[in-house]
């Protein structure tokens, strides 16, 4: 079949259309969609983007604030023992009579009861150590002697303690045969541990155990050490 220049010509220029046609639907169309797309996407994270470079302006903020943060939290957990033992209370009791006056006549202990377990993180060059740590409330029943002025002493005296301690519960009445106060006073203490720490007991002082002599005799001494006697008479 002859095709004349002219219709070649224009078979030309459809053939271009066509492509042109084709490409745009093929390409160029899907293109602009994906396009208005990514600006929608980048439209709806201006914000989070703002507000990021917000918070990277104020990074050295947030680092001394966490700093600070951590030193009250060190602060914090140095008023907590990794534990507290009977002996503890027990010692806690002679101060108590020391301090204040009273008489304690007797401790009624209670069993631990767990408050809270939680993490502690510290860093240690790049790496971050967890440590789950747990909260111990560990309370006695204190009966005891006292008068008026020994409860305010004992109250303001446990309120003044330096480790975490605290009075739960007081009960007082009068004591008829010395004119005083009988009752008791529940006294709670706590600790934080991981389990691993060693424990730290309460400092006991030093008690005599008597003397060896307990007769009070003289220590026998030579007869060859003893001046002789010169007897003067006659």
């Amino acid at each position: 079949m002859h095709i004349s220049k002219h219709d070649a010509n224009l078979l030309l220029i459809l053939l271009g259309v066509i492509i042109f046609v084709g490409g745009y639907f093929a390409v160029y169309n899907p293109t602009i969609g994906k396009t208005e797309a990514v600006e929608t996407e980048i439209s709806a994270l201006q914000p989070t983007l703002t507000e990021l470079r917000d918070h990277q302006a104020k990074l050295g903020t947030y680092e001394a604030g966490i700093a600070e943060f951590r030193d009250v939290i060190a602060g914090e957990m140095a008023l907590y023992p990794s534990a507290v033992r009977p002996e503890d209370f027990i010692m806690y009791a002679i101060e108590l009579e020391e301090k204040t006056g009273l008489d304690v006549t007797n401790i009624g202990f209670e069993e631990p009861v767990m408050l809270a377990q939680f993490d502690s993180i510290r860093e240690e060059g790049s790496q971050q150590i967890v440590t789950p740590l747990t909260a111990f409330e560990y309370g006695v029943t204190m009966n005891c002697s006292l008068s008026y002025e020994e409860l305010k002493d004992l109250i303001k005296h446990i309120d003044d303690t330096a480790l975490s301690t605290k009075l739960d519960t007081v009960s007082v009445s009068f004591d008829s045969e010395n004119g005083g106060l009988v009752g008791s006073a529940t006294v709670d203490k706590y600790y934080i541990t991981s389990g691993s720490e060693p424990y730290v007991p309460t400092q006991v002082p030093d008690v005599s155990l008597g003397t060896e002599d307990i007769f009070a005799t003289f220590t026998a001494v030579p007869a060859e050490t003893v001046p002789a006697v010169t007897d003067t008479e006659g």
